[in-house]
């Protein structure tokens, strides 16, 4: 539908205020420097506000496309301010995830959720190579402790004079940094959970 907001209108309006556009959406102006673009709606009795970005980077035309698609996923039955922070939460989970867990952990449980795809020699070089080489100086830190520096010092020894076995260790060291991002969705369903029994939920509008 055609709004009620005119792009003239829109670019010289400084005076704060929500002002409608029609079918929720609204140009909020707090100030000549913050004015943005949010989504009004309705679900299950709760009133949220989604952001939709600001007006210097949003044009009122793109401001109504986002709009559309934003009243669509609604009529879909989705909470999409709860989406956004529920995505949030996941984010921080990851963080916390590979923050709490040691590489062996990672590497444990990386091995045994891939060690059934792996040839018989491949399953067994994991452990082992990990074992004598990256454990004694990485296997106790968080994920988050492991700078360069201890990588350089575990592949030192054998980097000239066991070049492949080098490589291999190295490779084990990226893939079970991803296995503990891997760990996240639990994790952050725990968080959700934690949060809906406190009762504390915002209904604020989240940009």
């Amino acid at each position: 539908m055609a709004g009620k907001l005119k792009p003239l209108e829109v670019a010289r309006q400084v005076t704060p205020g929500k002002y409608p556009d029609g079918d929720g959406l609204y140009l909020i102006v707090a100030g000549p420097t913050s004015r943005n673009w949010s989504y009004r709606y309705w679900i299950k009795g709760k009133e949220r506000w989604h952001g939709l970005g600001s007006l210097q980077d949003v044009s009122l035309k793109d401001a109504r496309i986002k709009r559309d698609k934003a009243r669509q996923e609604v009529r879909a039955g989705v909470d999409i301010v709860q989406a956004k922070r529920s995505a949030r939460e996941d984010a921080r989970a990851e963080v916390a995830v590979a923050a709490s867990s040691t590489f062996k952990e990672c590497a444990e449980r990386y091995i045994k959720d891939n060690e059934a795809k792996w040839s018989k020699k491949h399953a067994a070089q994991w452990p082992s190579s990990l074992k004598q080489y990256a454990y004694p100086t990485i296997g106790d830190l968080r994920i988050a402790e492991i700078l360069p520096s201890h990588i350089f010092e575990l592949l030192k020894p054998i980097w000239i004079e066991k070049r492949e076995t080098s490589n291999r260790v190295r490779g084990h060291r990226n893939d079970n940094r991803e296995e503990c991002r891997h760990q996240r969705q639990w994790v952050s369903q725990s968080c959700r959970t934690d949060q809906a029994a406190s009762g504390k939920t915002s209904e604020a509008a989240e940009a």
